[in-house]
């Protein structure tokens, strides 16, 4: 398992590892990448998360917020299908360069699910500069999925790009209540079924998982991740799409438990026992309490 670092010792580790590259190629593309369509069936993804968000066949690429080491989100952020969107993702992991030694790095930013023209598929893990100001001219790192002990220096320059490519895209209301994610956001609040269902399955003390989107006036996303797991709440706030945010690297928060109340006739929900740290969570929802 991954030793999970304060945010701050994010850039100090991700520049030692980075400038300590070697020579080696980079990470394998999927078969057929690159190449004209072939004949046959398309190969199996490397795990059923992946094939949510893309085509049978053809070139592409799918962009998501990574939760973690050896997994892939399976809740899309980005969809890639012009060759000229394709290219810098294909670009900067072949000509990425092998970290030495072992890796002790805070969880990935991204996962990137690159696919052929014949339908083969290859998983990712990515660090890219999403911190604008703050990690300009900073180097990248990519990872596959299923092998998360070695590492890629990613090119500043290239790094950029693939972070450009991903912030232009953006993230609807209409993506994220698609992906079953709860939001709030000028129109008003949707999927508050799936908190609902969240919030059940905690209080029972089963695992579980939620993704919550709250949208600026300026329509910006700033996700949050809650899950439960062994009896501890995972949360984590990502605000690093918002151009007016301090896109500071997601902190992540463990607490013991969902405490639920009411204002008048909302429902009120915050983290309680986050160690020494305040609540560092407060969702409300509309129209769900018993009060009058």
């Amino acid at each position: 398992m991954k030793r999970m670092l304060h945010p701050k010792a994010l850039v100090a580790l991700l520049l030692a590892g980075l400038l300590a590259g070697g020579c080696s190629s980079g990470p394998e593309l999927p078969s057929g990448s690159g190449a004209q369509a072939s004949s046959g069936s398309p190969a199996p993804a490397e795990s059923q998360a992946e094939a949510g968000a893309l085509p049978e066949q053809g070139r592409a690429a799918v962009v998501s917020r990574s939760l973690g080491f050896g997994e892939v989100n399976p809740a899309p952020l980005a969809l890639f299908e012009e060759s000229a969107e394709i290219e810098p993702f294909e670009e900067a992991i072949r000509s990425s360069e092998r970290i030495e030694g072992i890796l002790d790095v805070a969880e990935p930013d991204l996962d990137l699910v690159l696919q052929s023209e014949s339908g083969a598929r290859k998983a990712y893990h990515l660090w890219l500069p999403l911190g604008g100001p703050r990690t300009e001219g900073m180097k990248g790192m990519a990872m596959e999925v299923a092998n998360t002990h070695t590492g890629y220096t990613i090119s500043a320059a290239a790094a950029k790009q693939l972070a450009e490519l991903v912030l232009s895209k953006g993230y609807t209301s209409e993506q994220a209540v698609k992906n079953g994610d709860v939001v709030f956001g000028l129109r008003g609040q949707f999927n508050a079924d799936v908190w609902q269902a969240f919030a059940e399955k905690v209080g029972r003390g089963e695992e579980a998982a939620v993704q919550i989107t709250s949208y600026t006036i300026e329509g910006a996303p700033i996700f949050e991740n809650l899950s439960l797991e062994d009896g501890t709440i995972r949360y984590r706030r990502d605000d690093r799409f918002d151009g007016y945010a301090a896109k500071e690297h997601p902190r992540i928060y463990f607490c013991k438990r969902l405490e639920e109340g009411e204002a008048g006739e909302d429902t009120v929900y915050s983290l309680a026992e986050c160690g020494e740290e305040a609540s560092p969570f407060l969702l409300r929802l509309s129209g769900t309490g018993g009060g009058s």
